[in-house]
């Protein structure tokens, strides 16, 4: 069985019931990711951009699983690209920074260490913005390098992100995520 949580945030001018309808029906109709592993865990309304989190199931009879070791995968969209790159964390000058993300920030703020911000590319007609976040390690100098990234694509009337962090050896299953996704966002 698989749980679904739908938070409304009410937009002025928008009644509540029709909020509850547009929600219901965007996060029904979303563009699902469907990726071995991954099941939604939750649909959020924030603004105007409806918010999809995935993660891989818990890990049965492990007693230290922590969120290093489940895979989370944020994907934003709706019609304001302005929006939905603020949320993840874009500045105005399309540079991306993972600890300003509302929607996906690197686990474990409070050990992060340093980051190190990549050149923003641009692939497939992909805007992407990636940073390396360096923890901490037991005595307090460098440690563990986790890659936090955020991609997105403007169409004319729907925009799109995909976000995720991840080890450094999975970021080719971050590219193939984003490059799999046949979006009809030019309609």
């Amino acid at each position: 069985m698989r749980l679904i949580v739908l938070s409304i945030l009410i937009i002025p001018g928008l009644s509540l019931s029709m909020a509850a309808t547009v929600a219901a029906s965007e996060c029904r109709e979303a563009p699902s990711v469907r990726e071995p592993g991954l099941t939604r865990e939750s649909c959020e309304l924030v603004g105007t951009a409806f918010v999809e989190i995935y993660q891989s199931a818990v890990i049965p009879n492990e007693s230290y699983v922590t969120d290093f070791d489940r895979r989370k995968l944020a994907v934003v969209h709706g019609p304001d690209p302005i929006w939905i790159k603020k949320i993840n964390g874009f500045s105005g000058k399309d540079q991306y920074h993972a600890i300003e993300s509302a929607v996906n920030k690197p686990p474990f703020p409070e050990e992060i260490y340093r980051t190190y911000q990549q050149r923003t590319v641009v692939m497939n007609g992909w805007l992407i913005g990636i940073n390396q976040v360096q923890y901490r390690s037991a005595r307090h100098g460098p440690g563990y390098v986790l890659m936090c990234a955020t991609s997105f694509k403007k169409g004319k009337e729907f925009s799109m992100s995909i976000s995720e962090c991840f080890p450094f050896e999975e970021r080719s299953r971050f590219y193939k995520t984003i490059n799999s996704r046949h979006l009809e966002i030019n309609k």
